[in-house]
């Protein structure tokens, strides 16, 4: 599987006011935006392309889905609320040569967070789903920042040797369960 990932200082591209504009047409932007530009059918519902000069792969690309299912989605939260997660879903290939209809359903808008599933279609068949949470950006914990436990360096740390021995001689472990570490064969480790 490829991953198309967007640097945080290209996140204004999923904006409405770049590359949705009115006033400017899709030929003069690049092929990334031109990618991720949308016509909008309907309320929710948007078709996108894969533009003849970008690498084919004898199917949809799967990062062009993720990015065009997003951009969708993005058209339909609050501009301030920023992709916080994503899940996405590869059901089918998609064919390259045809359109992609993205149909966004509005799962939540809340305060804080709003969430979407929109689903991509072709021939009339999901082939593609992704289901993406956005939050307004607050002040809060920093979920990240979480210190290295204290552990043994690995040179420290008993080998597959000495581990199986302790299965086998070790009282607190269950004698069943010594028995059953006694009658499976033991493969070496490097």
């Amino acid at each position: 599987m490829s991953c198309f990932v967007l640097p945080s200082q290209y996140g204004h591209l999923l904006q409405t006011k770049t590359i949705w504009n009115a006033e400017e047409t899709p030929e003069s932007h690049s092929l990334m935006e031109q990618i991720l530009h949308l016509e909008k059918l309907e309320v929710d519902i948007f078709r996108g392309f894969t533009l003849p000069e970008a690498p084919t792969f004898n199917q949809v690309f799967g990062g062009q889905l993720i990015a065009q299912a997003l951009a969708a989605a993005s058209k339909t939260v609050d501009c301030l609320k920023l992709v916080h997660s994503l899940h996405a879903i590869f059901l089918i290939a998609g064919d390259n040569n045809m359109p992609i209809i993205y149909q966004v359903h509005r799962e939540r808008d809340g305060t804080s967070f709003a969430t979407r599933k929109v689903e991509a279609k072709q021939k009339g068949l999901v082939m593609f789903t992704l289901i993406v949470s956005f939050q307004k950006e607050e002040l809060g914990f920093e979920h990240q920042a979480a210190i290295m436990p204290d552990v043994p360096p690995p040179e420290q740390l008993l080998n597959m040797e000495e581990i199986r021995e302790r299965r086998l001689t070790d009282p607190r472990f269950p004698m069943q369960y010594r028995n059953s570490a006694a009658k499976k064969k033991f493969v070496p480790w490097p």
